[in-house]
């Protein structure tokens, strides 16, 4: 098996910006270039930031195929193709493949509420077209949750598999210490994240303070939404 591609930094899941109904290429660019010149490691078009439920077939491949080409092999280009249809996400992933996405995003099938094997065999039909998927695992928005065990089932099962896009709200479900305990996905030793109510392991003063600031704040910090166990990356939209 090839080596997975491995995705690492900050990557942003872009607005659609339009004007008068219409995509506003001039802004997407402006926006685009923002994001490069203050270190983007990577752009997400066509997620749930960029409105593509919303957009066009039309507009979809167009705003994905602009990215690309304003991108120009500087970051990695993320493009959404996620549907709840496999045969019209196989359409929008095939496209972005054609116009040189570096990988896709792919949501769980939103409204359908499929089988946690049915996630499986309609990630595994992408994977024919050969373009490296991010998982999207959005609960909130899909109606569906990627389970912890069919994640790890498809990242050893399906080459191009690579990573996930992490949005449950249970963050610390027990589940997630079994993902990373069964698999490669963090791309070498597992690091296993504080649960609720675990005494934080102590590394010093400054680790010390912290954890006292913490006991006293009165809230527990937000989980993160959107992480890739490849490197616990923050991947962007929510």
């Amino acid at each position: 098996m090839a080596e997975k591609m491995k995705l690492h930094g900050s990557m942003v899941a872009l607005v659609t910006p339009f004007k008068g109904g219409q995509v506003d290429y001039d802004a997407l660019g402006r926006l685009i270039d923002y994001q490069l010149e203050n270190g983007t490691q990577g752009l997400i078009p066509c997620g749930t930031t960029g409105e593509s439920p919303t957009l066009s077939h039309e507009e979809h491949d167009a705003v994905i195929e602009f990215t690309v080409r304003r991108a120009a092999g500087r970051v990695p280009v993320i493009a959404g193709t996620g549907s709840n249809s496999t045969a019209e996400a196989v359409r929008l992933t095939r496209r972005a493949k054609d116009a040189g996405a570096d990988a896709c995003l792919v949501v769980n099938p939103y409204y359908n509420k499929p089988t946690q094997q049915g996630m499986y065999e309609h990630v595994a039909e992408l994977a024919k077209i050969d373009l490296p998927i991010v998982l999207y695992n959005i609960p909130s928005r899909a109606g569906v949750e990627l389970a912890s065990e069919t994640i790890v089932r498809m990242y050893n099962e399906i080459e191009q598999v690579v990573a996930v896009k992490e949005a449950t709200v249970r963050y610390h479900h027990p589940l997630r210490g079994r993902l990373a305990d069964a698999s490669d996905l963090r791309g070498g030793r597992a690091r296993r994240h504080q649960r609720p109510g675990q005494r934080p392991a102590r590394r010093g003063p400054q680790a010390h303070r912290r954890s006292h600031r913490r006991r006293h704040a009165g809230r527990h910090r937000p989980a993160p939404e959107a992480v890739s166990p490849v490197q616990g990356d923050v991947l962007g939209d929510q």
